[in-house]
């Protein structure tokens, strides 16, 4: 299974923030993740449509 996520920056600027993408397994969530990836993003401002092309 492929996801998309999209982050866009509210105006008038743009920001950091961290993701955290985490597996779990819903009948046990005070359990560890089994699987997690964690992603810094940047995001500007700038001129492009909604795939932030520009």
């Amino acid at each position: 299974m492929e996801l998309t996520y999209v982050v866009r920056a509210r105006p008038p600027g743009g920001g950091r923030a961290r993701i955290r993408f985490a597996q779990v397994r819903p009948p046990y969530p005070d359990e560890a993740p089994y699987d997690e990836f964690v992603l810094d993003v940047e995001v500007r401002p700038g001129t492009g449509g909604a795939d932030g092309a520009g």
